[in-house]
């Protein structure tokens, strides 16, 4: 994907902050990002993007999911599993599983914000159990230096 030198080094530095301040200035400008509504379709924020990819993120914007797997999109995008997943490090510069996991967990935290119930955000993101997802987004935020 083609983006500017300033969304570059603003997503790279969201990686890797580890300053409580500067966390918390990174963490006002990615909740501001989140709560943008696209207008239409993608295009314009991924048109230099492979399209083989565009089915698979925009599944998942529509409908964010643990259970996605890039097998189920193989057949649809006209790419191997292989092929969408080096697709995903070459455009993105992360598999596909870090991007989905990445997705899935800034949509919960949206979705807790908001007041829906952490069981509720769990089961409609594809968890099996609260545990298992209440792990899964404190192992994240912990690990990516986000508050929550």
């Amino acid at each position: 994907m083609s983006v500017s030198p300033l969304w570059s080094a603003l997503l790279q530095r969201l990686e890797t902050v580890t300053e409580d301040k500067e966390a918390a200035y990174l963490e006002v400008l990615q909740d501001n990002l989140c709560q943008l509504q696209p207008q239409g379709r993608l295009e314009p924020l991924y048109q230099s993007l492979d399209p083989r990819l565009l089915p698979v993120i925009e599944t998942m914007q529509r409908s964010p999911n643990l259970k996605l797997r890039l097998e189920d999109f193989s057949k649809h995008c006209g790419a191997s599993e292989r092929t969408l997943n080096r697709l995903f490090r070459v455009c993105l510069g992360v598999s596909f599983k870090d991007w989905r996991r990445r997705s899935l967990m800034l949509e919960a935290q949206r979705r807790l914000r908001q007041g829906q119930p952490m069981t509720q955000v769990a089961l409609e993101l594809g968890y099996q159990n609260l545990s298992a997802f209440s792990a899964a987004y404190h192992n994240f935020f912990r690990r990516q230096s986000y508050p929550q």
